[in-house]
């Protein structure tokens, strides 16, 4: 009888103590979720950041591209102007060495002087 008495109460705490064991192992699995959500937040955060930069710069790469084709279309029609003056015989004069340096010099400011009253 006391053995049977014994036996139920081991097993009484043998229960017990799986259920708490069940119970800690289920809040630990619960937590490891949770904290795996939280990861998975703070990557696609982050995924969401590294994407809108990319598109950011493909869309700067792109204006870029746009302005060289519409400058290099604007360079292309300047160099048939110039071909076609060139083809008038339109020529612009040659500085000679004693031109340059007159240009280059500064300008002298000449004050006038007050008229005389009488």
């Amino acid at each position: 009888m006391v053995n049977m008495i014994l036996h139920m109460i081991l097993i009484g705490l043998f229960h017990h103590r799986k259920n708490r064991i069940v119970d800690t192992l289920q809040s630990i699995i619960y937590n490891r979720q949770v904290i795996n959500l939280l990861r998975m937040t703070d990557q696609e955060n982050h995924l969401k950041q590294v994407l809108t930069q990319q598109k950011t710069l493909v869309d700067e790469i792109n204006a870029l591209n746009n302005q060289i084709t519409s400058k290099r279309e604007m360079a292309v029609k300047l160099q048939g102007i110039a071909e076609y003056l060139d083809q008038l015989g339109v020529k612009i004069p040659e500085e000679t060495e004693e031109e340059a340096p007159a240009a280059e010099a500064p300008t002298e400011v000449v004050e006038e002087a007050p008229a005389k009253e009488g």
